[in-house]
C-alpha cells in the first residue's frame, strides 16, 4: 500500500489480515477481517464468558429492525443496510458445534440471544454485513433514493456533478451534460460487487435531482 500526504511520500507499507480489539467486554474480543472482498466482523467468547454483555449501535441509524429470515436491518435516510443472521459455533474436538443465536434488539442498540451450549468452551458469533460501497466521482455527490428488487439488486438515484461519476458501456447517458451537475440512475448487482448498469440522466443545464427511485416488477425503473 502507498499513499501520500503533504511534503511526504509513503510506500510499500504493508496491510493485515485482520484487526483484533481485546476484551470488549469481559472475556469477549470482536474481530475484523476482510474476506471475499467484504469487511466481516465476528465476537469470540472465552469459556465462561456472557454474550449478553455484547452490545453495540450504529450512529445515525434511525432505528434497528429484524427481518423474517433473521437478518438486522438498519434503517438510514436512504434504505436499509443488512447484517445477515448471526452463525455461532464452538469447536468441541476440533469439530464445529452449531450454536442457535438470534440479534436481540433493545432500543436502538442490539445484542444477541443464544440457544443452549457448553459454557466451558469457547464461542464465536459471527454476523455479517452484507455489503458496503462507495458510489461516487471525485467532485461531489448525494443519494436520494434507494429501491431494491426481488433478487436483492439495489437501484439508488440522486445528484452527481462528477464527470466521471461511474457509468456503464451502453447505459442512456454516459457523459456529465451540465455544468452545474446531473441526476444518476444506478443498479447495483445483489452482492454490491459489480454495476449491472449506471447513468446520468439530465441535459446542458443544472438538472434536478433524483429524490426518489420505484421498481417494477420487471425490474424497470
Amino acid at each position: 500500500m502507498n499513499y501520500l500526504t503533504a511534503g511526504a511520500s509513503h510506500t510499500n507499507l504493508p496491510t493485515y489480515q485482520q484487526l483484533t480489539y481485546r476484551e470488549l467486554w469481559p472475556g469477549i474480543d470482536m474481530v475484523f477481517a476482510g474476506r471475499d472482498g467484504s469487511l466481516k466482523y465476528e465476537f469470540h467468547l472465552a469459556p465462561g464468558a456472557d454474550p449478553s454483555d455484547i452490545r453495540l449501535g450504529y450512529a445515525g441509524a434511525d432505528g434497528l429492525s429484524v427481518s423474517r429470515d433473521g437478518a438486522l436491518l438498519v434503517d438510514t435516510p436512504l434504505g436499509a443496510l443488512t447484517d445477515s443472521s448471526p452463525t455461532s459455533y464452538q469447536l468441541i474436538d476440533g469439530k464445529p458445534v452449531p450454536v442457535a443465536s438470534r440479534y436481540a434488539l433493545e432500543g436502538h442498540s442490539y445484542g444477541f440471544a443464544l440457544g443452549h451450549y457448553d459454557r466451558s468452551h469457547a464461542l464465536v458469533i459471527d454476523p455479517s454485513l452484507a455489503y458496503s460501497t462507495f458510489l461516487g466521482g471525485t467532485s461531489s455527490e448525494q443519494a436520494f433514493g434507494i429501491a431494491v428488487d426481488p433478487s436483492g439488486s439495489a437501484y439508488v438515484t440522486g445528484f452527481t456533478s462528477s464527470t466521471n461519476f461511474p457509468t456503464t458501456a451502453g447505459a442512456f447517458d454516459t457523459t456529465l451534460g451540465g455544468f452545474g451537475g446531473d441526476a444518476f440512475v444506478t443498479k447495483l448487482s445483489p452482492t454490491g460487487s459489480s454495476l449491472v448498469y449506471s447513468t446520468y440522466l439530465g441535459g446542458s443545464g443544472t438538472d434536478a435531482e433524483g429524490l426518489g427511485v420505484a421498481v417494477d416488477a420487471s425490474g424497470s425503473v
